[in-house]
């Protein structure tokens, strides 16, 4: 049995469908599974409770595994109770800046995290994406007026789809052991290099209408963002996106190597969410 913590996310939900699709036995832990639609069992558990994960881990091998966001709460105990169950493997969500800004408030906590799985589980695969191509969803309602305000339109990074990242996650928890996967950090780039402007050009002429693209001067971008967030995560997010490293930069055939097939473009993945555009 595999077990799928924040199945509702943007990867989880793409994992949980590549599983079920292949009859793998599944289960995924929600704090609200009366809420979630998703084809397999949902089961209550909430990572802020880890007392609340024994009926959640029973009969669990292996694991997806992340950590923030959408799952919170004490990595290690969550680790422990999963331990305490019997599960052997997992497969932990990790980011690309856990190996490029370790020291970044939006990525410190992933290394420590991957250490202390990799001590207390028998196999462990980390999977480290850069930006994913689904994040242009921020944009959603800009695109649907007309105009995208974004700062950096011309700092092109190698966007991932989710639907790849989950393809590897569910390639290294159905594995046979052998395979090797145990003990890899994976980074997960898509393939090629593309701007925000770049990308408002595809989504437009996916839609077939004018979709106009206005730089947003970065002050101005800060300070929309901290609407929302602390003014350290606001600092690390622009200088993530607005100076990205060679290595954040960098195009890698890992999705290829592992998947036997090129990594999805950017173009593919906003074909597969045309709906969602309008």
């Amino acid at each position: 049995m595999i077990l799928i913590s924040g199945a509702t996310g943007t990867v989880g939900r793409q994992l949980v469908h590549q599983l079920a699709a292949d009859d793998v036995p599944t289960r995924a832990i929600s704090r609200k599974p009366e809420d979630t639609d998703l084809p397999v069992e949902v089961v209550f558990g909430d990572f802020d409770r880890p007392e609340t994960l024994t009926d959640a881990l029973h009969g669990v091998d292996a694991m997806f595994l992340l950590h923030g966001g959408q799952v919170a709460g004490d990595i290690d105990e969550v680790a422990t109770a999963a331990v305490g169950a019997g599960v052997r493997r997992i497969v932990f969500l990790s980011s690309l800046a856990a190996g490029t800004r370790p020291d970044s408030v939006i990525s410190r906590d992933q290394g420590p995290a991957e250490r202390m799985l990799a001590e207390r589980f028998d196999e462990v695969t980390v999977l480290r994406p850069g930006q994913f191509a689904s994040n242009t969803l921020w944009w959603l309602e800009m695109i649907k007026s007309g105009t995208v305000r974004a700062p950096f339109g011309d700092v092109a990074t190698p966007l991932i789809d989710p639907y790849d990242i989950a393809a590897v996650a569910k390639l290294a928890l159905t594995a046979p052991s052998e395979a090797g996967h145990a003990g890899q950090v994976y980074t997960l780039t898509g393939p090629e290099l593309l701007s925000p402007r770049q990308r408002v050009e595809i989504i437009a002429e996916l839609l077939q209408r004018e979709i106009g693209f206005v730089e947003l001067p970065v002050d101005r971008a800060r300070a929309e963002m901290l609407r929302t967030m602390p003014a350290e995560y606001a600092d690390a997010t622009l200088d993530l996106i607005g100076r990205p490293s060679a290595p954040e930069r960098a195009v890698l055939p890992t999705v290829q190597q592992l998947l036997g097939r090129p990594a999805r473009s950017f173009a593919t993945w906003a074909a597969d969410n045309r709906s969602v555009f309008g």
